[in-house]
């Protein structure tokens, strides 16, 4: 069984603030603010495990994985299975992880993610199912995206760093061979004998203790405009103890942080250390910034988040229809762009959909997705825009 420790690419925020104020209040904003602020990082730890495989589990049909333990490793060797248009594989079971936890940890969030592909792209595969075990029992909240698959391996990630999938977790539970993960996936459309694939599956933990001791001290961190529209961060430590490097992470929404660069941290040190990095692209609209330090031995940390808004003579204008909107959701963003990129997101904060166009026009697939209230966000360029749909 692999053991290490990693960084995390992307968390999930579940909490629903973001989306609220979203819905009060259209993206246009008003000033450029400068954000001077005294960093300090907060006591987190993440773990990351492969499990060892127990193989299928009935969910509904008769419909076996292959080779299911090839999922341990990401090496192009797939567990897989053939599906027609409206067949559910049976649950593809990961379990017994051996995490090694301090006891007295509490568990802050749980983040899967599975590596996979369909065949081919005239297909519809996605998710049917995908649940966490306690105990040896399906518990909490059901994260399956309603989004085809891809015909390239991608990394889909559920939970995050602060989301504990609807119920609550001790150590114990954690580090309990029945602790694992169910994913089915079905087929909406396509050819007969059409193939889904899945390469890798990872479960990270994130927790805090007394054990989470902070590499470093955070005596700065600020973000600033520029004059060529850039932003500017600098930030200042004056101690640093085994640190590999600073990872700068963006999001647009409080929900979804990106990361888009990276600096050599200082290895262990004393004295004050100064770092600059600049954002050459951020969006004209809100821009939220904060910085992962993780350690030589992959441990991390989060500093607190960084606000600034960016204005802009021009405003993103576009259209949605029909509303509410019942199986097919389209956007015309009215003028030709080179791409965009649009999310839905329900009022948990957990995008649910996602697409990227080009051109002026995309569409979003709703049929399977609950009757309710969601947000759209879209992003072309510099410019950023939300809005409401109602989904009946």
């Amino acid at each position: 069984m692999k053991k290490s420790y990693t960084l995390d690419q992307v968390q999930k925020n579940s909490s629903p603030q973001w989306v609220l104020k979203f819905l009060a209040a259209s993206f246009l904003l008003l000033a450029t603010l400068t954000g001077t602020f005294s960093g300090k990082v907060q006591a987190q730890c993440s773990l990351v495990e492969t499990g060892d495989i127990t193989g299928n589990v009935p969910y509904g049909s008769s419909i076996n994985w292959a080779n299911p333990n090839r999922v341990e490793i990401s090496d192009d060797l797939y567990a897989r299975t053939s599906l027609n248009a409206l067949d559910t594989t049976k649950y593809l079971h990961v379990r017994d992880f051996g995490y090694t936890l301090p006891i007295t940890a509490t568990i802050l969030g749980i983040e899967v993610n599975i590596e996979c592909h369909q065949e081919t792209m005239l297909t519809d595969a996605r998710d049917a199912s995908i649940r966490l075990t306690k105990t040896g029992t399906p518990i909490g909240s059901d994260y399956k995206l309603n989004t085809p698959w891809s015909d390239k391996d991608v990394i889909n990630t559920y939970g995050g760093a602060t989301d504990l999938w609807g119920t609550t977790w001790t150590p114990t539970e954690i580090m309990s061979t029945d602790f694992g993960v169910l994913y089915s996936v079905t087929r909406l459309s396509g050819a007969d004998n059409e193939y889904v694939n899945v390469d890798y599956v990872t479960v990270t933990v994130y927790y805090s203790d007394a054990s989470c001791t902070l590499p470093i001290t955070m005596k700065t961190f600020t973000v600033k405009s520029t004059a060529t529209g850039t932003v500017q961060l600098d930030w200042i430590t004056s101690s640093e103890s085994g640190n590999s490097r600073f990872d700068v992470e963006r999001s647009v929404d409080g929900t979804t942080f990106m990361p888009i660069g990276s600096l050599d941290g200082s290895g262990s040190s004393t004295t004050d250390k100064q770092y600059a990095f600049e954002d050459q692209e951020p969006i004209i609209g809100t821009n939220l910034y904060r910085l992962r330090q993780v350690d030589f031995d992959g441990k991390s940390t989060l500093t607190e988040v960084r606000a600034i808004e960016l204005t802009s003579a021009s405003t993103l204008t576009w259209n949605t229809y029909p509303s509410p909107a019942t199986e097919l959701l389209s956007i015309d963003l009215g003028t030709e762009t080179s791409s965009f990129n649009a999310r839905l997101l329900d009022l948990q904060g957990r995008v649910v959909q996602s697409v990227t166009g080009q051109g002026s026009k995309a569409q979003m697939h709703l049929a399977t997705l609950p009757a309710g209230i969601y947000v759209l966000q879209v992003e072309t360029g510099q410019q950023a825009a939300t809005t409401k749909i109602i989904k009946r």
